[in-house]
């Protein structure tokens, strides 16, 4: 799936900007010049975990605020460079889909984690 039909899927609109990137890693270029250059360090410094993501998006025309709470078993690594910018979530049981932020067990399925009960659902 492309960005594009990522965006499309769940936001319900038509991306108004797609950026190209490219990758540098400990200096070295990997990847053709994009519109957005990120730059990854030999080195990255581990914060903590993260439990909790809020951010401002647009679903179906209107600015909402999401939030989504990650599963203490998906909860990714905070990691950060040295220089602006350089701030990473590292893990692998969770991603982004047409449903936005959502963990997955260590079958791969894709669950919701219910921060007030405890409890975790499997997703269909």
């Amino acid at each position: 799936m492309s960005a594009r039909d990522l965006y499309r899927r769940f936001a319900g609109l038509h991306p108004r900007k797609i950026l190209s990137t490219s990758i540098t890693y400990a200096g070295k270029l990997l990847t053709r010049r994009g519109a957005l250059n990120i730059s990854i360090p030999a080195e990255l410094a581990v914060i903590g975990r993260i439990s909790a993501l809020e951010y401002d998006t647009v679903f179906d025309g209107q600015v909402k605020k999401a939030r989504h709470v990650f599963a203490p078993s998906a909860r990714p690594l905070l990691v950060v460079g040295t220089r602006r910018g350089q701030v990473f979530l590292i893990g692998r049981h969770f991603g982004f889909t047409d449903r936005g932020f959502v963990d997955f067990d260590t079958h791969d399925r894709p669950i919701e984690y219910h921060e007030k009960t405890g409890k975790i659902t499997i997703l269909r």
